[in-house]
């Protein structure tokens, strides 16, 4: 079993400084594959100029992934497909490409479904898609979280996601995201709480811990 990940940047022809935003990605992703190691069967890396691709070999670090490009990106907007499945050709780890299977073709699917639904304003808005051969309800209840995630997401500012950003990276150390960013613990939790990061927080731990449990 296989997990791809393809990821899109959403109106990439729009974006006036879009060289710029290419080397980011690019960066980001560099960053994703050392931080990741362990877990990526297949680098990921960029397939065209709006698009990447990787291959896992666990379901336990995808949301942390998708989170971290999500972050590190804005206020870039990125959609993310992804495929649980076999691959049934050679997989080359230094590049995600070249491969083949059931986990891509999902992962493709989900990102076509995404563009789609984009285009119309009364479709779902989602930002992230799973699909898998199995367990069709728990995908279900996964794709309704990410729908909820990207309702949550689009409403937060340029200060909250670097907040949240720093929350991650130091894993919910509050006094240690307040002395980076040169603020107050007290000021860190209040920006947190109006954003509606622990909400966000519980039902990405709860889902990661689904996921794991159902795939490995």
């Amino acid at each position: 079993m296989y997990f791809a990940v393809i990821g899109d940047i959403k109106n990439s022809r729009k974006i006036k400084d879009r060289f710029q935003v290419q080397e980011q990605l690019e960066q980001v992703l560099e960053e994703i594959n050392s931080e990741f190691d362990n877990y990526i069967a297949a680098k990921f890396i960029v397939t065209l100029g709006d698009e990447f691709q990787g291959l896992l070999n666990s379901t336990q670090p995808i949301i942390r992934i998708i989170e971290r490009i999500m972050l590190k990106m804005y206020p870039v907007k990125i959609r993310f497909g992804i495929g649980f499945g076999d691959i049934s050709t050679k997989i080359n780890r230094e590049m995600a490409i070249g491969a083949d299977g059931t986990a891509y073709h999902h992962a493709r699917r989900m990102i076509n479904e995404i563009k789609k639904s984009h285009k119309s304003r009364r479709s779902d808005q989602t930002s992230v898609k799973i699909a898998a051969d199995d367990n069709i309800s728990i995908v279900a209840l996964a794709n309704s979280t990410f729908s909820l995630w990207s309702l949550i997401q689009g409403k937060w500012t340029q200060k909250q996601v670097r907040l949240i950003l720093e929350t991650v990276i130091c894993e919910d150390n509050q006094r240690e995201v307040a002395r980076r960013l040169g603020i107050v613990q007290s000021t860190v939790q209040r920006g947190l709480k109006s954003s509606g990061y622990y909400s966000y927080l519980h039902t990405k731990q709860v889902l990661e811990e689904v996921l794991l449990r159902e795939w490995g």
